[in-house]
């Protein structure tokens, strides 16, 4: 019995307390993205584990580790104790030794260490409570980037066709004195130089608009998580959840400073380091344990125990000195990470203002732009009836200029947008475009 009862204690102290689970794998290939890419699809596409919020991940990972062995603290402490001996017990001469050899089990857990492992925890919760806010910052940062990278790529689409439209008036310009000049002899060379520079100049910046093109959408590409996957078609882009007027610089700083989630952070990373002082002050509190002990010997003697049970309290009697080095290292950190809330408070306060103002200037150069659209637009109407009457037999140079107000216009309404988005994110607010739930 006595070994059967020893088999199974060992069983039960070798079997792991946790079970490793089978993830099931999905054979299934990624869905590619579709043609033409909508802002929506580039945020929800996305694949998770991009280098920018995986750092701050694996630090929320150290936190949560911090949790586990603070609460393993309270958890049962078990080893096995296997013994190969012989002793000779009679000490007379020529008596052979003997077996003597054991197998014991042990038992331990702690049953209070008198506040300093609830200190422990706490410290380690509000460690994982900081690491939260964090990820979740960096989670909505890296949404941000998406969007912006998206709205960069759909720019670079506008300014090539306005690039495009202006190499092309360039051409059509230099062509014609050209042509004009080899048949007739009606300009100077300096006159088909002058215009065959100019063409070049614009063949060189359409050439760049084109690269433009290309390294946006591979920056989009790289936000996403995606290397490789660069989009075909970009869908302009809904942004009338943007649509707002600037805020009031106090209103909106107030609302910062009190739902940022980095200012969140640095709280509760200050909590933490509060519960790490108070845990090294309580250090050289005592520490009472259950104990518990099983043996198995192949000799038994009349003072040699198969079972014992008991508490255990130990009481550390030295170790001050190092107990308050270490509660003072824990208030340096306590007071750095207190300057590194104010200084990023400081640094906040001053963003903010940056970007309500810059929201103020946008709201003006918002109006300009469809002023000038509107103008370009009816400019080139008229264009358009003037050639059509043979009055003006050259509409390129117009629709150039139409295709140029609209990029401003884009370039106006996506800076505005961004804005905003980051002035939400300060906010703990998720970004509106998915929230406005419209398939872009």
């Amino acid at each position: 019995m006595r070994n059967q009862f020893l088999i199974a204690a060992f069983l039960l102290v070798a079997t792991p307390a946790a079970v490793i689970a089978q993830n099931a794998v999905d054979e299934r290939p990624e869905a590619p993205l579709p043609n033409p890419l909508t802002l929506v699809n580039a945020l929800e596409m996305a694949r998770d584990g991009h280098p920018a919020v995986e750092r701050l991940v694996a630090e929320r990972m150290d936190a949560r580790s911090r949790l586990d062995l603070a609460h393993g603290r309270n958890d049962w402490n078990a080893w096995l104790d296997l013994e190969a001996r012989t002793a000779n017990k009679a000490r007379i001469p020529g008596h052979e030794f003997g077996d003597d050899s054991r197998a014991s089990i042990y038992l331990t857990r702690l049953i209070t260490d008198f506040g300093e492992g609830n200190a422990t925890v706490d410290a380690a919760l509000a460690g994982i409570a900081g690491a939260e806010q964090a990820v979740a910052y960096a989670e909505a940062l890296q949404r941000i980037d998406i969007m912006e990278r998206f709205l960069e790529a759909r720019l670079a689409d506008l300014r090539y066709y306005v690039d495009d439209e202006d190499m092309t008036l360039a051409f059509l310009r230099y062509d014609r004195v050209r042509e004009r000049r080899e048949r007739f002899d009606e300009y100077a060379e300096v006159d088909e130089l002058e215009l065959e520079a100019e063409f070049r100049e614009r063949l060189v910046a359409r050439a760049a608009a084109a690269n433009r093109q290309r390294a946006t959408r591979s920056a989009l590409a790289l936000a996403m998580g995606r290397p490789g996957e660069l989009a075909a078609d970009l869908v302009e882009p809904e942004l009338a959840a943007y649509e707002r007027p600037a805020p009031d610089y106090d209103d909106l700083v107030q609302e910062v400073l009190e739902a940022h989630p980095l200012l969140a952070a640095g709280r509760f990373r200050i909590e933490s380091a509060e519960k790490t002082m108070e845990r090294h002050r309580l250090s050289t509190r005592p520490e009472l344990s259950a104990l518990f002990e099983a043996n198995e010997w192949s000799q038994e003697t009349g003072n040699r125990d198969q079972y014992a049970a008991g508490l255990q309290l130990i009481m550390p009697l030295g170790g001050v000195a190092v107990r308050n080095a270490r509660v003072a290292e824990a208030m340096a950190e306590k007071h750095r990470l207190e300057a590194e809330r104010r200084a990023l408070e400081y640094r906040l306060r001053q963003r903010v203002l940056e970007l309500v103002q810059r929201l103020q200037e946008l709201e003006l150069a918002a109006e300009a732009a469809s002023v000038n659209e509107r103008f370009r637009d009816l400019y080139l109407d008229r264009s358009r009836t003037l050639y059509q009457l043979e009055v003006r037999t050259d509409l390129g140079d117009s629709q150039a200029r139409q295709a140029e107000a609209v990029w401003r216009s884009a370039q106006v309404a996506f800076e505005r947008a961004l804005t905003w988005a980051r002035l939400d994110a300060m906010r703990g607010k998720p970004l509106a475009v998915l929230q406005s739930g419209e398939q872009q």
